[in-house]
């Protein structure tokens, strides 16, 4: 099985997740905070996927706009930099149910909660094959 790292791409933040050494179980990550600049996020991207020997990234697509360019040429300049496939997938309300996941554990959503669930919910979706995806 394939290590996996997926991506919440925000405007002020970028939420993580991976699948564990096995490639099976998928574990949130954290979120990335400082970095504003693609360049500066493709970069930390970049380097976590080669710390933990990702073969593939899984970066979510909002709806059509200004939001799904942006995920698309993010995923391509991942492509090009790390020469690991690369797919976009789906993540129309995965927001929505990470915070339905947060609050069922008992917690309140907050800013820094929210983003790394989401992606946690963005690379199960992918694991289940359960959304639409596409190759960038």
């Amino acid at each position: 099985m394939s290590r996996i790292l997926a991506i919440d791409l925000g405007l002020r933040r970028v939420g993580l997740a991976a699948t564990d050494d096995e490639g099976i179980v998928a574990l949130p990550l954290g979120v990335l905070t400082e970095e504003r600049k693609t360049s500066d996020r493709l970069r930390r991207i970049e380097r976590l996927g080669r710390e933990r020997r990702v073969d593939c990234f899984v970066v979510g697509l909002p709806p059509e706009g200004d939001g799904a360019d942006q995920a698309r040429d993010f995923a391509t300049r991942l492509r090009a930099r790390t020469g690991k496939r690369t797919v976009l997938i789906d993540e129309h309300l995965t927001s929505a149910e990470a915070e339905d996941l947060i609050r069922e554990a008992g917690r309140q959503p907050t800013r820094g909660t929210v983003d790394p669930i989401a992606a946690l919910v963005i690379l199960r979706a992918f694991l289940d094959g359960a959304r639409h995806f596409e190759v960038a």
